[in-house]
């Protein structure tokens, strides 16, 4: 539970942070043009956001299937064993 907690407030403080960080890697740039570092910045929070969806996904197949499995062991709450 705490790693979803702090995940989503990496990926916040990451999305807020995406514009002032994009806008300066694009600035100190001195052999790469405008336009390909916005793309590069573009790929890298497609990046980012595939990683946290899967991470998501991930963590919902886990749960879904350790309360699954702690029903079919009787375990008298299994979504709270979960």
């Amino acid at each position: 539970m705490l790693q979803l907690v702090l995940m989503f407030i990496v990926a916040f403080l990451l999305a807020l942070d995406a514009a002032p960080s994009g806008a300066s890697c694009a600035a100190s740039s001195q052999t790469i043009t405008g336009q390909t570092s916005i793309r590069s910045g573009r790929k890298v929070r497609k990046m980012l956001y595939a990683y946290v969806r899967g991470q998501l996904i991930i963590a919902g197949l886990i749960g879904v299937l350790s309360g699954i499995a702690c029903a079919v062991l009787g375990l008298p709450d299994p979504v709270a064993s979960a």
